[in-house]
Parts: C-alpha cells; sequence; structure tokens
C-alpha cells in the first residue's frame, strides 16, 4: 500500500483579490439629512438607526443612496 507524501501542504488557489483600492468600497455607512444623499452628515449608522435619528437618506458599504421612507 503506498500512502500519500502527507509532508507536503496542499496549495489551493481560491481566488483571492488584492489590491483593491478603498476608494471602491467605502469603509463605513452615512446617514444625510436630505434626500438624495444631500444636506449635512448626521451620522455613520445604518439604514434604521438613520431613520430612527430623523436622516432622510442613506449611503451604503459601496456607495449606494437609499432614501428612507
Amino acid at each position: 500500500m503506498i500512502l500519500p507524501n502527507l509532508a507536503k501542504p496542499i496549495i489551493r488557489n481560491l481566488g483571492i483579490v488584492t489590491g483593491i483600492k478603498a476608494s471602491i468600497f467605502p469603509s463605513q455607512q452615512t446617514c444625510w439629512s436630505r434626500r438624495k444623499c444631500k444636506g449635512k452628515v448626521l451620522n455613520h449608522r445604518d439604514r434604521h438607526n438613520c431613520k430612527n435619528s430623523g436622516g432622510k437618506s442613506w449611503n451604503d458599504y459601496q456607495g449606494n443612496c437609499y432614501n428612507n421612507i
């Protein structure tokens, strides 16, 4: 019976992308005082808490703008 050589590690390509610029993926969410992500920045909370604090619109991590209803 021949056993495989367990001393060598198995290397797999995981497809990890490196070198992505920080400007492509903003690091925080933003709550805005006016619709269409304009006006003053109120805080950097999630969408639910933005609405509770009186925010009218909200940016997610990818930079997409959503109007709070």
